[in-house]
């Protein structure tokens, strides 16, 4: 194996190539980058408890997430390991698809979207009159409220 657990009594415990592994599996789905996927796994339930992470767990660094994968690559396993996975999973009718995370959180800002301004015509002056005709009509500047009328509390 490319990759083995050490046992050192310094420093960090190491981390089990599984979780490092389905790490690397949320992180290729959703497109994530290395510290994103470690803020993810940190941030949703449903990440750590693919990953096969507690609550008290400490998630792996986004440094750890890297060296897991280039270990990976550099032994020539990366691309074997997730194409296996991917036979394993058509095999059970599993298909996967990318996935995208979308954060529809509502935030206060302190800046508001400027209104938007339109004109109305105040006077229709008459033909016959001789003016030029960009002066034909008298106009009066509208300035409507920001798009943002409410505000949260």
């Amino acid at each position: 194996m490319a990759y083995t657990k050490g046992y050192k009594s310094t420093g960090r415990p190491s981390y089990d190539s599984l979780v490092l592994f389905k790490i690397e599996l949320l992180r290729t789905w959703y497109g994530l980058s290395d510290g994103e996927v470690e803020e993810q796994v940190n941030d949703r339930l449903s990440f750590s408890r693919f990953a096969g992470l507690g609550m008290e767990d400490i998630v792996p660094d986004s440094t750890t997430v890297c060296r897991f994968r280039n270990i990976l690559v550099e032994a020539d396993l990366y691309d074997t390991l997730l194409a296996e996975f991917n036979r394993q999973l058509e095999a059970k009718g599993i298909i996967v698809k990318r996935g995208a995370i979308i954060d529809a959180s509502i935030t206060n800002t302190p800046r508001r979207p400027r209104g938007g301004k339109s004109y109305e015509v105040v006077e229709d002056r008459k033909e016959d009159e001789h003016i030029e005709a960009s002066e034909k009509a008298m106009l009066k500047e509208v300035v409507k409220p920001n798009v943002d009328t409410f505000f949260f509390a």
